[in-house]
């Protein structure tokens, strides 16, 4: 468990690199699977905290090496979206929020489980937890990059997220 924190303008952003590409390869006689064995999530638990008075706002990035990204932000109508893209040959899975007004510049937590059957869970702040199914939830996913903030343009993903 590991605490982070920052102020961010509209265009900033702050990068992880949890396994650098070059790492990658050197170990790329070893079987694709094992390769990331310490950084390969079969779920996530997720847990953050934010206050923005900006909408959308993304505010969390997850990527892989192999084209699967996990995605926090808020939407054009002030309310959460997980969008999940969790098979390279499966359509982006978008799981919105009942929960309104999160661009009100107060401070909200949000705390999302992914567990290995197909089942995602998602509560903010003392909202009841709001439950949904994913269509592929089994899967390896080898985080290479964790993003707070803006996304840049380089990691291949379209603004359009963030901007729906």
């Amino acid at each position: 468990h590991e605490e982070v924190s920052g102020s961010f303008e509209p265009t900033t952003s702050i990068t992880y690199i949890v396994k650098e590409p070059y790492e990658a390869s050197k170990n790329s006689s070893s079987l694709h699977s094992s390769i990331y064995s310490d950084i390969t999530l079969r779920g996530e638990d997720v847990s953050l905290s934010f206050r923005t008075s900006q909408s959308p706002a993304p505010l969390l990035y997850v990527s892989s090496f192999y084209g699967q990204y996990l995605i926090l932000l808020i939407n054009k109508h002030d309310e959460l979206e997980v969008r999940y893209k969790l098979q390279s040959n499966r359509d982006e899975e978008v799981l919105s929020s009942r929960v309104m007004n999160l661009a009100d510049g107060r401070l909200h937590t949000v705390t999302i489980r992914r567990q290995a059957d197909d089942t995602v869970a998602m509560q903010i702040d003392q909202n009841a937890r709001e439950e949904f199914n994913v269509t592929v939830a089994d899967v390896e996913f080898n985080v290479k990059s964790i993003i707070l903030g803006r996304v840049p343009e380089s990691e291949g993903l379209t603004n359009k997220s963030s901007e729906e």
